[in-house]
């Protein structure tokens, strides 16, 4: 049972961190991370959605596995994990991680039954005897999928965007190959290798990220299509059209025709890169890693040696990103809006 309840932890100082009580903050009661502002408000601290029930720490097995994987305490999931550790050493957290092995083999149906189906679950434990699943395994596809706005995963979208804009006009979650898919895990996990290799071990990272400084950003996308896009028609024969060229090729620097994937820390700063009207925006997790700290995008180039991106720190609350390779993004959701004071792009 992944359970927390914050009550349990040793009160903390007025200086730190509200949930995770290690990173210090300005005031009391304050969070130092997305992460931990999302377990403070009783959502999954992995993907920011509503939790399966007030005794657990994550929404589903899927993100339990990947906060493991990114080296967080599946106790309170908030800090993470000293080399050989199983807890963040919390009393409470030490009791829910030991309570967990029997719940291993339902964690991992529950990921497996994302990516395949009973034949797949079969034959997971030896490869070589699913010999057809293992060669088609590169070309294994997840479909987009429109995601009604009544959705408990769309409603949370929604009301992160709400404020900025007039009308939400749908949620698509994007799909792709298991093989982008893994190669963003492992550049992820590259990139933490990185990190403890150029900063040491457990060093603070910018932004207090995952693994890998793994960031939730907002991307701006040129879109052409209008409300098609929610029917994955494919290309709508607009050679600008950056949500079909996602859609159909998934993260292509080539087929957006940039030399970077830019990002922005907040809803806001995405959308006034956006023309007025009608606009997208794609939620995704970005490998921020290292990044190279500059004044103005003027000086936005290939990060040099020990660097991973580029961040552009805009104001004390907003910043963009730019990150220049394909397996640094995994997108998420579109989020198709109607804004009528956009400032101009």
């Amino acid at each position: 049972m992944y359970a927390t309840a914050f009550e349990n932890f040793p009160t903390m100082s007025a200086a730190h961190c509200v949930s995770c009580g290690i990173q210090a903050v300005a005031a009391p009661g304050m969070t130092c991370s997305r992460r931990c502002g999302w377990a403070a408000n009783v959502c999954c601290p992995q993907c920011g959605r509503q939790r399966a029930g007030p005794q657990y720490t994550f929404c589903c097995g899927q993100c339990a596995g990947e906060a493991r994987q990114a080296n967080w305490c599946l106790g309170c999931g908030v800090r993470q994990l000293a080399h050989g550790l199983p807890s963040c050493g919390a009393d409470y957290c030490a009791a829910v991680v030991a309570s967990l092995p029997a719940l291993r083999p339902q964690m991992a149906m529950s990921r497996g039954s994302s990516y395949a189906g009973p034949a797949g679950r079969r034959h997971a434990g030896n490869p070589h005897q699913n010999p057809v699943a293992s060669a088609r395994a590169s070309r294994l596809f997840t479909p987009h999928v429109a995601v009604p706005l009544n959705d408990k995963t769309a409603s949370a979208i929604c009301n992160t965007f709400a404020q900025h804009v007039n009308t939400i006009v749908g949620v698509v979650k994007v799909g792709g190959t298991t093989a982008s898919r893994k190669a963003y895990l492992a550049h992820r996990t590259r990139v933490e290798t990185d990190l403890s290799e150029t900063c040491g071990h457990g060093a603070p990272k910018y932004g207090h990220g995952g693994e890998g400084n793994e960031h939730r950003r907002y991307m701006p996308l040129r879109v052409e299509c209008g409300t098609n896009a929610l029917e994955f028609r494919g290309s709508c024969g607009s050679p600008s059209c950056e949500v079909c060229s996602l859609l159909a090729n998934g993260m292509d620097l080539r087929g957006l025709d940039r030399a970077s994937h830019f990002s922005t820390s907040t809803v806001d700063s995405a959308l006034d890169c956006c023309p007025n009207g009608f606009a997208a925006v794609l939620v995704s997790r970005v490998v921020v890693g290292n990044p190279l700290i500059v004044d103005s995008v003027e000086h936005v180039q290939q990060p040099p040696a020990g660097f991973h991106s580029i961040v552009v720190c805009e104001t004390e609350r907003a910043d963009s990103a730019f990150v220049f390779s394909d397996e640094s993004v995994d997108p998420l959701y579109i989020v198709l809006v109607t804004r009528d004071n956009f400032q101009s792009a």
